[in-house]
């Protein structure tokens, strides 16, 4: 395991989509199709991937949905085999730099996982059963990808109103405001366990989404950094997350890449903390920013010798 790397943390503004959105065919070898906000992300993804590559950084965070934005209805920009992933590859290997490209919504037949095939051709859209997963990639330097997860815990979302909701919403014809916020209530919580994976010469990297990390079950796997993806917001009861630090929720050594505006009523507050340093970097304010920081690494020895928490934990 190295004892020191070089992370550049992006907190990004990202321009939002449209109900209206229109795609276009971005100039690829590949002729992806992005619509017009995406493409105004992605370029802005590349001139900070080119920064963070020049200030020789290891690996580049960015926050979830920073590409396609947050809407009501993800149908329109979900993609089955992510014509992202295929783009931050290339990016990867030009700039020589891993990337983690925030989360994508993937579009997946249910079934297909464990089919290995595709959707069925003879069936209409309206017949197949259709799932929405919130998706992280980790791409290494050489375009591979090391690691994928879909995030478990959907925020503040009850499972039998979410399923009878995607049937039929009744709170329009009842006049009902149900806790079910609009940005998670289409997705899918991902029944498959944490995955853990070797990346930067030997580093045990896992990966959650958000609300995620108030969930404990991933930092008991033998993980020596775990990087989160994030969507903080001032609405709801999560606007009370201003007077306190998002990541005091958690207790172990994380990188938390979160962006926005204030008056778009995003929270910011990205950060990377460690044990027993506490924080080695925190935004303070929303604002777009690129940080690229040293970490040390070596005090997560320390700290496993100071606390001994998974001896304990693997002793019962």
């Amino acid at each position: 395991m190295p004892t020191k790397i070089r992370i550049a943390i992006c907190q990004f503004d990202s321009h939002q989509p449209s109900t209206t959105a229109t795609t276009t065919t971005n100039q690829t070898s590949d002729n992806l199709q992005f619509a017009e906000h995406e493409i105004k992300n992605l370029s802005k993804a590349k001139g900070f991937i080119a920064r963070a590559a020049q200030n020789t950084a290891d690996l580049i965070i960015f926050p979830e949905y920073f590409i396609t934005g947050l809407i009501e209805n993800h149908l329109h920009l979900a993609s089955k085999e992510s014509k992202w992933i295929k783009e931050f590859q290339r990016l990867a290997i030009e700039h020589q730099i891993d990337i983690i490209p925030g989360t994508i919504v993937e579009e997946e037949e249910e079934g297909a996982a464990e089919k290995k095939e595709g959707a069925d051709p003879t069936k209409s859209p309206d017949d197949r059963r259709v799932n929405l997963f919130n998706s992280a990639y980790y791409i290494d330097k050489s375009g591979q990808i090391l690691g994928k997860y879909r995030k478990k815990n959907l925020w503040w979302v009850n499972p039998i109103l979410t399923y009878v909701s995607r049937l039929w919403d009744p709170r329009p014809v009842l006049g009902l405001d149900l806790a079910i916020p609009h940005r998670e209530k289409y997705l899918t919580p991902c029944p498959n366990p944490h995955q853990v994976f070797e990346a930067l010469n030997g580093l045990k990297i896992g990966i959650l989404v958000c609300w995620d990390l108030a969930w404990p079950e991933a930092f008991r796997d033998e993980v020596d950094l775990i990087i989160i993806p994030s969507y903080w917001t001032l609405d709801q009861p999560e606007s009370k997350m201003i007077k306190h630090d998002p990541s005091g929720i958690h207790e172990s050594n994380l990188i938390d890449g979160c962006g926005g505006k204030k008056e778009d009523g995003f929270l910011g507050r990205s950060s990377i903390s460690l044990p027993l340093k506490g924080h080695v970097v925190k935004f303070d304010e929303p604002d777009e920013k690129l940080q690229v920081v040293d970490v040390d690494l070596s005090v997560l020895k320390d700290a496993r010798e100071v606390y001994k928490v998974r001896e304990e934990y693997y002793s019962k």
